[in-house]
């Protein structure tokens, strides 16, 4: 351990990292991992090096630069800990108490390690021990998690599940028409939203309809959730077998993020000659390696991290000023859409897919398109959320009809345009007054909003009541001569979100409407 002391910094830079990726290994890949712990050694190293240039006592050195790390990286860690402690009435948890006392604690240690004349010896190997431990444990647990996750490729009780092949051919016919498969996050159905929001939104929906679109008054969405909803509909089958594989308590969503990334519509589209190009204003869906692929992500790991570090206090609770995040998240929708437009110039045939995170919360937009400051709201089932997912929604709609004419106006043959949310909204108690909430707020969330732009060849088979596992079984079936067939509509959900596997189907005979 003598030897291993000089090392102190550096593992307890890292430390940090590795916890946070431990405690969120189900939902993230490992190429997060690399960027974050270069840039914690880097400054490990800087702050090491600069503190040994000045001092020649290399143990004072070590734990010097040992203080240093740890008042830069850690005090997020003390502040979630101890944010609601009182002392008295006095709430210690308060930035504008922890913040001066932490470095006040800073400078007094390291005054204390300049003129001690004790030896460290013995402090030193207890706290590189203690940092060792503490990059270790979730070390184990993390490679444990890598190496023990089940292969969905391999069968599972005689049978591969997750099959990377597709005996389905296309019957191609030129020109091939561009695809366009857009997904406005939570988007709920016509009838929820005029039963349950008092909302009109037949402007919109006529909009549609003289362009020539289809809208789908009872369609629904496969699960709740849009991991799981995008994974069904792109691979066009019920995933609930994964249950199976990972286990009923599972919370990996990993396999999830598998199958949206190398999905089997995708396939079967590039085996057809199709470029593929994706935009996403959030992190849920990935792209892989594709060169054509463009996305506008915002780096969640990277600000989950930056909230543990002493910048903590400069950006209120969450790790930067909710201002700043605000205009990310706006910024990353109105990129989608001007991406999109842009799309139509883009040599075809190709497949677009795009996954804009509104009208679901946060809610960044007015009606009019227009900066709202502050409501960070995420389903948190209450009445005011209502107004602000409207006034989003109605902005949605207008980019969504620019977009539309953008894509008729500029398409050579005419195209395939999906715009199908990934599920709908969860109706506050409030308003639903029902002594069956729990289960019933389930069934009208499934009620998705699906408007289709089809060839004639297709357009009169479209049914009323498609599932959203039948999308893409539908477009190759009608459209491009393939025998996939349409599965039964089902739709799932989970009650408990640290077993999203564990799903329940919902009885449609009890359907409110």
């Amino acid at each position: 351990m003598t030897k291993l002391i000089k090392f102190t910094p550096f593992l307890l830079a890292v430390s940090p990292v590795i916890f946070l990726y431990d405690q969120n290994k189900n939902e993230i890949t490992n190429e997060v991992l690399w960027l974050p712990v270069f840039s914690v050694l880097l400054l490990a190293f800087i702050v090491f090096f600069a503190i040994r240039f000045f001092e020649k006592d290399l143990k004072k050195a070590i734990l010097t630069a040992s203080l240093i790390v740890v008042g830069l990286l850690y005090y997020g860690f003390i502040y979630d800990a101890i944010y609601n402690f009182k002392l008295g009435d006095l709430t210690l948890g308060r930035h504008k108490y922890l913040f001066p006392l932490w470095v006040l604690l800073l400078i007094g240690g390291l005054y204390w390690t300049k003129r001690t004349k004790k030896d460290l010896d013995n402090f030193l190997q207890a706290l590189c021990f203690s940092a060792f431990i503490m990059v270790l444990m979730p070390a184990l647990g993390s490679v444990y998690y890598n190496l023990t996750k089940p292969d969905l490729k391999k069968p599972v009780n005689g049978d591969v599940k997750f099959n990377l092949e597709d005996n389905q051919k296309l019957n191609l016919t030129q020109p091939l028409p561009d695809i366009y498969y857009i997904v406005p996050d939570a988007y709920a159905g016509p009838k929820v939203l005029n039963k349950y929001l008092n909302f009109d939104n037949e402007e919109f929906y006529d909009g549609l309809e003289k362009k020539g679109f289809i809208i789908a008054q009872n369609s629904r969405s496969s699960y709740q959730n849009t991991y799981f909803s995008l994974s069904s509909t792109l691979n066009m089958e019920y995933i609930n077998y994964l249950g199976e594989i990972l286990g009923k308590d599972s919370n990996d969503y990993n396999p999830i993020r598998q199958m949206i990334d190398n999905n089997r519509t995708l396939r079967q589209l590039k085996s057809a000659g199709y470029k593929y190009l994706h935009f996403d204003s959030d992190y849920t869906t990935f792209l892989g390696e594709d060169p054509l692929a463009i996305e506008t992500p915002t780096d969640v790991f990277a600000r989950m991290l930056m909230k543990f570090t002493i910048l903590r206090p400069f950006g209120g609770r969450y790790g930067f000023k909710e201002s700043a995040i605000n205009d990310q998240l706006r910024n990353n929708v109105l990129k989608v859409f001007d991406s999109l437009e842009q799309s139509v110039f883009e040599d075809g045939p190709k497949f677009v897919f795009a996954h804009i995170t509104s009208p679901h919360g946060p809610y960044v937009f007015n009606r009019n398109g227009e900066k709202v400051n502050g409501q960070i709201y995420n389903n948190i089932d209450n009445i005011e959320e209502m107004k602000y997912y409207l006034d989003q929604l109605i902005f949605v709609n207008s980019r969504l009809l620019v977009l539309v004419d953008k894509i008729l106006a500029n398409s050579q043959t005419p195209p395939i345009i999906i715009i199908q949310s990934d599920h709908g909204f969860y109706v506050p108690p409030e308003v639903l007054t029902d002594p069956n909430y729990s289960e019933i707020k389930f069934n009208i969330r499934t009620k998705n909003f699906s408007a289709y732009y089809l060839p004639n060849k297709c357009k009169s088979a479209l049914p009323q009541s498609m599932n959203t596992v039948n999308t893409f079984r539908f477009i190759f079936d009608q459209c491009f001569g393939a025998d996939y067939g349409l599965l039964e509509n089902k739709s799932y959900y989970f009650t408990n979100e640290s077993k999203p596997y564990d799903l329940i189907e919902i009885d449609y005979s009890k359907d409110i409407f």
